[in-house]
């Protein structure tokens, strides 16, 4: 399956949360999402490795950029209303980094891990590529909400100035507002958005100001916006590496679904080639399902001789 073709799926209430964030740490959160499951269990751990976000968005940040964006997304809260709830929570509990292999291990709160899979309603369905081509943050958090709203109501919906200022935490908690007037916030967020939206991802959008009433002299002061949403006729995302063949998951597999301790999962992708590993997994998940294996971490480190 092509990286283009990897769709994500969070709670519209994580869509519509109040939080800041940077480029680096959403790209951090898209690739753990991409591998989060219903079926994972509590204390599932993920696997994010520097060189997949380097090769899937061309980008080659410093090293301490990662450290520090961890940190931030430990630290960094959001809000959200989850049913007639107040939810606030950090968006992951831990980062690990694993010596020498350029691997973040990556823990979650049981509670917000449902935030991050699919729902049968209330819902938001993104592609991967495309957030991940996005630079900046206000693109990324526009297109979710473009994606949340695509199919509803042919695609046009409102949404207040303030309201989104509040959301992308424009207007702070002292109330303070770098973008005051509409042109400011029109030029720095909106078209800002606008243009590599549509330049570079799977849908495009327009939008209108929305004028509000003023008593008195002087001009209307725009009060919402509207948005209108369309496909895009040829969709610029270009094909990628599998999800499958990405160091991050491989690794991720290895350690959780065929227990392989770090090391031994490190050995496995450093002497093996992606596609050897990805068919003698296979070979191996055939052996557990017919029940001709039953110590699944020993077998696996005996096929690929790492077992020492």
């Amino acid at each position: 399956m092509a990286q283009n073709d990897i769709t994500l799926y969070q709670h519209n209430g994580m869509t519509l949360a109040r939080y800041e964030m940077s480029e680096m740490e959403r790209n951090i959160i898209y690739l753990m999402m991409a591998q989060i499951r219903k079926e994972d269990g509590w204390d599932k751990l993920y696997y994010v490795h520097i060189k997949d976000i380097e090769m899937l968005t061309g980008r080659v940040p410093h090293g301490k950029e990662y450290k520090a964006a961890t940190m931030k997304l430990i630290t960094r809260g959001f809000t959200t209303k989850i049913n007639s709830d107040l939810f606030q929570a950090s968006f992951i509990s831990s980062a690990r980094y694993l010596t020498n292999q350029g691997l973040i291990e990556i823990g979650i709160d049981p509670r917000v891990r449902p935030l991050y899979v699919e729902f049968k309603e209330h819902f938001t369905m993104f592609k991967l590529a495309a957030a991940l081509s996005l630079q900046s943050i206000y693109a990324k958090r526009i297109y979710e909400l473009l994606c949340m709203n695509r199919n509803i109501n042919g695609g046009a919906f409102e949404a207040g100035v303030t309201e989104l200022k509040l959301r992308f935490n424009i207007i702070d908690d002292t109330g303070k507002d770098p973008y005051p007037d509409w042109t400011n916030f029109k030029k720095r967020v909106l078209d800002t958005a606008q243009r590599e939206i549509n330049e570079k991802s799977d849908i495009t959008f327009q939008y209108l100001p929305v004028y509000g009433l003023k008593y008195g002299k002087g001009r209307k002061p725009v009060s919402s916006v509207k948005f209108t949403i369309a496909q895009a006729g040829n969709s610029p995302l270009k094909p990628l590496p599998a999800l499958d063949e990405t160091r991050s998951a491989l690794f991720g597999r290895l350690v959780n679904d065929f227990k392989l301790r770090k090391d031994q999962a490190q050995k496995v992708l450093t002497s093996c080639m992606v596609k050897e590993i990805t068919k003698k997994l296979y070979d191996i998940q055939l052996l557990v399902n017919d029940s001709k294996v039953s110590n699944i971490g020993s077998y696996t480190a005996k096929s690929f001789g790492v077992h020492e």
